[in-house]
């Protein structure tokens, strides 16, 4: 997103959690009233560096926008909107579309190894993980599948980038 018409990036939240799309929350100021809807379903990317390692680098698209009008506070910028909050989903959000699919006799690796190639992805999974007989996936999305799928075996998931992720919670506590 390009910030450099808004007068202030004012607040980030980015918010990162197992077996659910990671979120990005940008709070800018300052916003014409034509720029509402400009950056809906765009991609975005936000670096979020830190002194003490590496940082973190979140991207996704922008799902949503939340303009906001606060009338004590008059015109920003010559406009009546205030702010405007943009309401990103992390990588993981192409994920959303439903399918109908058959699994049988399946690891979370297995399904990992069929959404990377369906997603254009890369990923990390153990290699062992307890076979699943059979889970339909009617009227859930690939993502859905694969938390549900990852759950039942005793495992997490998170897609960061371009990398699906699954890992066993309890070997990460150690």
């Amino acid at each position: 997103v390009n910030t450099d018409i808004y007068s202030a990036v004012e607040r980030v939240d980015i918010s990162l959690r197992q077996n659910e799309h990671d979120h990005a929350r940008m709070v800018l100021a300052g916003i014409p009233a034509t720029a509402v809807t400009d950056y809906a379903d765009l991609p975005v990317l936000v670096r979020i560096a830190v002194p003490y390692g590496e940082g973190f680098t979140f991207t996704g698209f922008i799902n949503d926008t939340e303009p906001t009008h606060k009338s004590r506070n008059g015109r920003v910028d010559g406009g009546l909107l205030q702010e405007e909050t943009l309401v990103c989903l992390g990588a993981s959000s192409v994920m959303r579309g439903v399918k109908a699919r058959m699994w049988k006799n399946f690891t979370v690796k297995d399904m990992v190894e069929v959404m990377s190639v369906d997603y254009n992805l890369s990923y990390s999974c153990p290699d062992t993980s307890p076979i699943i007989p059979s889970m339909s996936q009617r009227g859930l999305s690939d993502w859905e599948a694969l938390t549900k799928a990852c759950r039942q075996s005793g495992l997490a998931v998170n897609v960061h980038g371009t990398e699906i992720h699954v890992w066993n919670p309890l070997n990460a506590i150690q």
